[in-house]
């Protein structure tokens, strides 16, 4: 793991998500996601696990896995935000989720932290 990118604020989606949180507690939050960088077909989520956290895609893209693969596949691209069920109400994930291209890089917000 590693810090988590200080531009991550500047993508619309996550500038959407934040909106309202006091620049106090937008630092807090940004310094408690972990990224992680990874390779093409890296898991980050295992489907019908729980993983009380949320992930927002720092850069790159992610796909999703369910039971409509192959002909329906989420693509999860820089910006998206990922598992607020899972985070706020510890639900299983219902998908794998897994790197799309290289360079990607992924953040974690763990339960924990909140």
């Amino acid at each position: 793991f590693r810090e988590a990118d200080p531009q991550m604020n500047e993508y619309p989606i996550f500038k959407t998500f934040i909106h309202g949180m006091d620049k106090k507690d937008e630092r807090v939050f940004m310094n408690e996601v972990k990224a992680q960088s990874m390779t093409p077909g890296d898991r980050v989520v295992r489907r019908n696990t729980k993983d009380r956290a949320m992930f927002i895609v720092i850069q790159g893209q992610f796909f999703g896995l369910d039971d409509s693969y192959p002909s329906n596949r989420e693509i999860f691209k820089t910006g998206s935000i990922i598992g607020a069920d899972q985070f706020m109400k510890d639900d299983y994930w219902d998908m794998d989720l897994i790197c799309k291209e290289d360079g990607s890089i992924i953040g974690k917000f763990d339960f924990k932290a909140f």
